[in-house]
């Protein structure tokens, strides 16, 4: 029987996945802490909610959830015993996708009014979806298939519902 490669057990050997953990939480709670601030500036309505209250409501959510990955990822780091003396916080690869990530989502900011939002979005879900799942045809064709239905449901929702102007292809 051939063993399951780390990433498939769903874990990296060492606790690299602790201290990434602890590393993720802290920054969504520094994110969250920043974001909740940037509310503070909203004029509150006279009478029931402000346009301040759900951006409040999410932040305060992701505080929480971020402190209980810290303390999760505490309690699990605790636990562990010896192991390797020296741990990667991330592994190279990881870093490398997220790298590949930052430019591409540099790329579509850069891109997304000039080609428009479905030509922009279908490609970067595409990339961002296969960065991190495994590399096989059946997995490739449906992050095309999530790529394009996503896009797509998006832009109806934003476009037609909301009536949110969106970013079209002009030549």
């Amino acid at each position: 029987m051939i063993p399951a490669s780390p990433r498939l057990r769903g874990g990296l050997s060492g606790g690299n996945l602790m201290t990434g953990d602890l590393i993720l939480g802290i920054v969504i709670v520094a994110i969250a802490i920043l974001f909740y601030s940037q509310t503070l500036g909203i004029k509150p309505a006279p009478i029931g909610l402000s346009s301040a209250d759900f951006p409040r409501l999410i932040t305060v959510v992701l505080m929480i959830l971020g402190g209980l990955l810290i303390l999760l990822s505490l309690l699990k780091i605790k636990r562990a015993k010896g192991g390797e003396k020296k741990r990667k916080i991330v592994e190279k690869g990881t870093l490398w996708r997220f790298i590949v990530l930052f430019v591409m989502f540099v790329l579509y900011i850069a891109f997304v009014d000039d080609l428009g939002f479905i030509l922009t979005t279908i490609p970067f879900l595409f990339v961002a979806l296969s960065l991190f799942s495994l590399k096989n045809i059946k997995n490739l064709i449906q992050n095309v298939i999530i790529s394009v239905v996503v896009t797509l449901a998006i832009y109806f929702v934003f476009h037609k519902i909301f009536q949110v102007i969106l970013p079209t292809f002009s030549l």
